[in-house]
């Protein structure tokens, strides 16, 4: 009983923690599967510390708590009942309070991972799926230039020696890779010779399942800052 009281404990202490992990990376760019339990503890150890801290200062400073009175509350006949729905509500909102924060943090801290790609200069924070950062080609060529477009070349599983080529418009990730790809077409090449030159771009979807090669190439700009 008391191995199982202890679990529920540590369960419940590192839940907070596992929800910011779980939110930050629950992207398809992120980190779907953890190595082994020790690295879901390592992870989720500190945030959960940093928030079950603020909830209970939080709980302190609403509901005005003396701590220095609670050794008499405890032991006193007369505040037993008192004492039981008084914890029963502090138990409430401490569970709603540090989830709520936990969660608030977590869509935060994602926000500003993008905003300021911490992804790019710490290991802790990068993405698990590659794509994400061959699409964008997110590791900066310098300060001083800028990648436009994305260029797509492709081969399918379904039409070998044809080569379609076109500016990537749109994708959707999947856990490790691209469920699919939409690209403007404007070339293809047959045989290895340029066969057709599309002068009316048009949209085509591509099922990444069906994709025999593929590779990336990017527009770049110069810019003065």
């Amino acid at each position: 009983m008391e191995i199982a009281f202890s679990t529920l404990l540590i369960v419940f202490f590192l839940m907070p923690g596992a929800i910011c992990v779980n939110t930050v990376f629950s992207d398809p760019r992120g980190k779907y599967t953890l190595s082994s339990p020790f690295e879901f503890i390592y992870k989720s150890l500190l945030p959960a510390v940093l928030f079950h801290s603020t909830a209970i200062l939080l709980t302190i400073a609403i509901f005005k708590l003396n701590l220095s009175l609670l050794n008499q509350i405890l032991e006193s006949e007369g505040y037993r009942i008192f004492l039981q729905k008084q914890f029963i509500l502090l138990s409430i909102f401490y569970i709603l309070i540090v989830f709520f924060i936990s969660y608030l943090f977590s869509i935060m801290l994602r926000s500003v991972i993008f905003r300021f790609r911490l992804d790019l200069m710490y290991d802790i924070f990068k993405f698990h799926n590659d794509f994400f950062y061959i699409i964008y080609g997110d590791r900066p060529l310098n300060k001083k230039s800028r990648i436009l477009h994305t260029i797509v070349s492709l081969e399918l599983k379904s039409c070998p020696n044809k080569i379609f080529e076109g500016r990537l418009l749109d994708y959707n990730y999947s856990k490790d890779g691209l469920n699919y790809i939409i690209i403007r077409v404007d070339t293809i090449i047959l045989n290895g010779k340029r066969q057709k030159k599309i002068d009316s771009y048009y949209k085509t979807y591509f099922d990444f399942e069906n994709i025999q090669n593929i590779s990336f190439s990017y527009v770049i700009e110069k810019t003065d800052t």
